[in-house]
């Protein structure tokens, strides 16, 4: 018949299976224990194991006789010594051990004694006639077989008084906690039970009755008893679990986005400033042998990687300012085509070096409107420059500038839009809003195109700031690509004004 404990105490309940477990527990330890003293015993017989080598290794210079070459005779030597060492470095400073330290030693004089008087031989030998160890020789082999044969008894002697010494440990420290943990659980069991108890008076005191009065007139689980006061409390620890899993997923997402921002500022910085240090130590190492084209060229590439650390400065300048809101923007009458030209301009020698082709599209003669020259240039720039870094090699990327209008408080207001279309892989369809927030890019950048992750924010801040949009698609399939469209209006919008603007197509 099964056990049944559901009815029964939880000091059954936890006592029972807490005995059961302990047993399980030393049964565990004392196979590990086994384990353990097989080890000892192995480790134990190694000097055996070395001797026995040392026994086996004379046997064999006897059998060779003559023949015998000057490395076994060598081999010899080395386990002696190697048997000396292993005894010095285990027992030679216990003060028990001088016996078989004494008897390491006296093997090294034995076989040292016995190699010298060997070789001695070998070379007064004649080896064509037939050999007859000298009585010497033999009275030195003798001498130092009982010698290693001393050494084993003084071993073998050792290592029975060292595992059972082992095994009264293995025994008593296996009772000793087992005992030790049995008390330590039973009260901690006392422990628990108390405030239950506890806590079942205060509810019956609550409840109306008297400290001493048991509304149920029974024994049993007295967690069983506290089930319905807890219960309501599960829905509350599942909500707010949830809460903690929705923060914990945000947390693990912004020390990502941290990560890989300090990555690639990391490297984007170190980039440029150890060209600046490398030819900057190249001209002065050689100004006074190199000519004035190689210094300039040196002066040229240093000046290009100044240009683009402070680039990347200005970048994370701007960051902060935008965010603290502390830009001020030079609202002007400008040609946004003109702008565009200047970019292409700066970045013709990135076009050339892939060998691009740009395709312009105008529809319309002069497109003026009113923005701050220098931060649109920033935001074009950014856009090219990228649909270059997508782009492979003699592709096409397209550019079309276009009168549009787009809504303010569901009033038409007449606008710009920008659109450049590349031919790279596209940005995921599940990171096409992501790509703009800070220090963001899309995961597609592990090819090698880089970049920090703030071009686009900036360039979408300066876009929000002209009440402006700017976004991103992939193209339809089958073509590949994707394609940036900006859109600001053509009269700047003041800031007291509600805006709410959403593009047109």
């Amino acid at each position: 018949m099964a056990l049944n404990l559901h009815n029964h105490s939880i000091k059954l309940k936890v006592l029972l299976p807490t005995i059961l477990i302990l047993l399980a527990i030393l049964v565990i330890y004392t196979f590990v224990f086994s384990r353990l003293f097989i080890s000892v015993k192995s480790d134990a017989f190694s000097d055996h194991n070395i001797l026995t080598k040392l026994t086996e290794q004379i046997y064999n210079i006897r059998i060779e006789g003559d023949s015998i070459s000057a490395e076994q005779l060598t081999k010899l030597n080395q386990l002696a010594a190697k048997y000396l060492d292993k005894v010095i470095e285990t027992d030679g400073k216990e003060e028990e051990e001088e016996e078989e330290l004494s008897a390491a030693k006296t093997i090294k004089i034995n076989s040292k004694n016995y190699i010298k008087a060997y070789s001695l031989w070998l070379s007064q030998h004649s080896h064509f006639q037939h050999y007859e160890l000298p009585k010497k020789l033999t009275l030195l082999e003798r001498k130092l077989l009982e010698s290693i044969k001393i050494a084993k008894e003084i071993v073998e002697e050792e290592a029975e008084e060292d595992l059972e010494s082992l095994l009264q440990y293995e025994i008593i420290s296996s009772i000793f906690i087992y005992f030790l943990i049995l008390i330590y659980v039973a009260y901690g069991i006392k422990l628990v039970i108390f405030p239950l108890e506890k806590l079942r008076k205060e509810i019956n005191i609550f409840n109306g009755y008297s400290p001493t009065e048991d509304p149920l007139k029974v024994k049993g689980d007295e967690i069983k008893l506290l089930y319905d006061a807890f219960k309501s409390m599960r829905t509350d620890i599942v909500n707010n679990q949830k809460l903690l899993e929705r923060a914990l997923e945000k947390a693990e997402q912004a020390n990502t986005v941290k990560t890989e921002f300090l990555a690639n500022i990391s490297h984007e910085l170190r980039t440029p400033m150890l060209g600046i240090l490398g030819f900057a130590e190249l001209g002065i190492t050689k100004i006074d042998t190199a000519d004035k084209a190689k210094l300039l060229k040196y002066y040229n590439r240093i000046h290009t990687s100044g240009s683009r650390l402070l680039l990347l400065l200005n970048n994370l300048l701007d960051l902060a300012k935008l965010e603290a809101n502390q830009v001020v923007f030079d609202i002007q009458e400008n040609d946004l085509e003109a702008v565009f030209n200047e970019v292409i301009i700066e970045l013709t020698p990135l076009i050339e070096n892939k060998k691009l082709k740009l395709e312009i599209t105008n529809k319309n003669s002069g497109l003026l409107a009113e923005f701050d020259n220098h931060r649109i240039h920033q935001v074009l720039y950014n856009l090219l420059s990228n649909a270059i870094k997508f782009s492979s090699n003699q592709g096409i990327i397209k550019i079309l500038l276009v009168e549009a209008v787009i809504n303010n408080n569901d009033i038409e207001v007449p606008a710009i839009k920008f659109m450049i279309t590349d031919q790279g892989m596209g940005v995921p369809e599940t990171e096409l809003k992501s790509i703009f927030d800070k220090f963001s890019q899309s995961s597609r950048t592990n090819t090698g195109a880089g970049g920090t992750g703030l071009g686009l924010s900036i360039s979408k801040d300066i876009c929000r700031y002209h009440h402006g949009k700017l976004w991103a698609e992939n193209l339809i399939k089958p073509e590949q690509g994707a394609q940036f469209v900006l859109i600001i209006p053509k009269t700047f919008i003041s800031d007291k004004l509600n805006h709410i603007i959403t593009p047109m197509s």
